[in-house]
């Protein structure tokens, strides 16, 4: 298992040099949202669909990868983003043998609603998109930081987060990626785990 004290150093010092002006704040942002549990009200999103069916993409991976855009971002320029986190998963499958449930979730203004889903689904991406029009995910996420730096979460299997960071944009946080998901590969569990099966 990866040392979590190496992952929170290593984490709170590339939080720190993104922005020193704010370092300190970032460390409590960062403590306190490290190991928390998120919760994902997907039932109350709507969801642009891939060919992947909704239910495999949350049950069949160990590891969540939640990439939350709220209105303060560029949504086209994060749409585009997609394309890059779909030859990232395809690559990790095809070279190491990594699966992870890719969650892409846009809190868009009312003004770019239709811009937004215009713009998915002319990239089609391969895996479900998930637009949180009511806010969801921050109003049942007080932890979660308003600043972006914070927006791209790993999740267990218990939803809880394990790494903050894009292993897309940062090196160092795509080593610690690379080697916690590495470690699960023998002994994967499921994303979620059902209650009754639990009890078998």
């Amino acid at each position: 298992m990866i040392n979590y004290v190496k992952i929170i150093v290593t984490l709170l010092f590339v939080a720190s040099m993104q922005a020193c002006q704010n370092s300190n704040r970032n460390i409590d942002l960062l403590n306190n949202l490290l190991k928390s549990k998120v919760i994902l009200p997907v039932g109350s999103m709507e969801v642009i669909c891939s060919k992947q069916e909704v239910n495999m993409v949350h049950q069949k991976n160990y590891y969540k990868v939640i990439l939350y855009n709220d209105s303060a971002v560029c949504s086209p320029c994060e749409v585009k983003s997609l394309l890059e986190w779909g030859y990232y998963s395809s690559s990790l499958k095809k070279e190491k043998g990594i699966d992870l449930s890719i969650i892409p979730i846009f809190s868009p203004s009312s003004k770019d609603y239709n811009s937004l889903k215009c713009a998915i689904k002319n990239v089609k991406p391969s895996f479900p998109v998930y637009i949180d029009r009511d806010n969801g995910v921050m109003k049942n996420n007080p932890q979660i930081p308003s600043n972006p730096l914070f927006h791209t979460l790993i999740l267990d299997h218990e939803d809880k987060v394990v790494l903050v960071g894009n292993p897309l944009r940062n090196v160092e946080i795509e080593k610690l990626f690379l080697q916690l998901v590495s470690e699960n590969l023998d002994g994967k569990k499921p994303l979620t785990q059902n209650k009754t099966k639990q009890k078998e």
